[in-house]
């Protein structure tokens, strides 16, 4: 397919395969490729130290090379690439792994895979970086339903290697400089960028300050180094019922600003856009460029609690986030956002309404309309009845915390 060369950096050609898998111990996902002026065949992948690495000939020499780039020049959170293709530059590249060399062949070191897990090989795709949001809407009207975009990728690299995504373009918007931002103002509200990281979002002053429960979600996202390169956008859009962002982000009435082919835009309540897992109300030809949060009042006051087996680097049982703004014995505003416990994180607006009519004295009652609303199921982690007492049992906590009910 020929691309314009307008706002866009190059074009690549990447090619996947031969990994042990998602899960190995010997994943290594900060690989990166040198250019090299000639052709060589068969060049090894040198580890090295840190989050860089460099490319060799297979016979030891160095041989010319460019400058060593970041993870982030090629593919962010990329695994196992075997073979890339940049313009007529030509690499093959080989990740070592820890296991014991079984044989070597060509010069490139091979490995067999742990016991009990099986290769995969990743499909060929085209990766594009587009500079402006005007060329990121170009690639992906033209590609439709048959591309990805990419921002984090520290769940959607994850996916392609499995198998359940395999689309023919990757759209990385990392480099647009306007999906980078985060930005507050009174009127306005809070306004996420697609590419920014979690960290960031988590750290920002006006998050902690403003929108606590949306800190704290943020902070129980995997490890400081999945933050460090997961977005908020991105975690949305994986319409995970379990994530960890999205109960904040229904008790602080998000939105998503979503572009599609042409240019045009539109903006959906969050409680619209999740369809069902893994699914979004996403158009081929569109996606989001933006969360958005209106400022929340001086009075608001905020819950957010997840429970899991591990108190991190686990999925939630139950998510649950609860926002209002206490007025006499009662409160107006409520928000009863809850999580993994239905196909979509959803709001409990029974519950809401409840509280709302009847103020304090309606805690039970909310907690048990909390509890109906829910449609969990039961796997590893927990059972649907444990998932439905614990709704209860929060929610009941939250109102009662908020409110100042002992």
């Amino acid at each position: 397919m020929s691309l314009p060369a307008i706002g866009v950096r190059e074009k690549y050609r990447i090619r996947f395969g031969g990994a042990y898998g998602p899960y190995s111990s010997g994943s290594n996902p900060n690989i990166a490729v040198s250019p090299i002026a000639s052709r060589y065949d068969g060049l090894r992948l040198n580890p090295g130290r840190g989050t860089r690495s460099r490319v060799h000939p297979p016979n030891g020499t160095h041989g010319p090379r460019g400058a060593v780039l970041p993870s982030s020049r090629v593919c962010p959170a990329a695994l196992s690439i075997v073979a890339l293709s940049l313009s007529e530059q030509s690499f093959a590249v080989k990740r070592e792994g820890k296991r014991p060399a079984d044989g070597e062949r060509d010069g490139v070191r091979r490995h067999s895979p742990p016991p009990g897990v099986f290769r995969k090989t990743m499909h060929s795709f085209d990766y594009l970086e587009p500079k402006t949001v005007a060329d990121a809407v170009r690639f992906v009207s033209d590609y439709g339903s048959r591309c990805r975009v990419l921002a984090g990728g520290t769940d959607l690299l994850l996916q392609m290697e499995a198998g359940r995504h395999r689309p023919e373009a990757v759209v990385y918007v990392g480099r647009i400089p306007e999906l980078t931002e985060i930005g507050f103002s009174e009127s306005g509200g809070l306004r996420v960028g697609a590419s920014v990281p979690l960290r960031k979002v988590e750290n920002h002053p006006e998050v902690v300050a403003r929108y606590p429960g949306l800190a704290r979600g943020c902070r129980e996202v995997g490890s400081v180094q999945i933050r460090n390169l997961g977005t908020l956008v991105g975690n949305i859009c994986n319409a995970s019922p379990s994530a960890d962002t999205s109960p904040a982000l229904l008790a602080y009435d998000a939105s998503v600003e979503i572009v599609g082919p042409g240019g045009a835009g539109r903006t959906q309540p969050l409680d619209e856009f999740w369809v069902r897992p893994g699914k979004t109300s996403l158009q081929p030809g569109e996606f989001v460029t933006a969360v958005l949060l209106p400022t929340p009042a001086a009075d608001t006051r905020t819950f957010y609690r997840k429970l899991a087996v591990r108190k991190a680097m686990d999925l939630a049982m139950v998510g649950i986030a609860v926002t209002l703004r206490p007025e006499g014995t009662g409160a107006r505003d409520v928000r009863i956002a809850l999580g993994a416990v239905a196909p979509v994180c959803l709001r409990a607006r029974e519950a809401e309404a409840a509280v709302e009519r009847d103020g304090a004295v309606a805690v039970d009652e909310a907690s048990r309309l909390a509890e109906a609303a829910c449609s969990p199921i039961s796997d590893q982690r927990a059972s649907a009845a444990y998932r439905r007492e614990m709704v209860r049992v929060l929610t009941a906590r939250a109102l009662r915390q908020l409110l100042g009910v002992a």
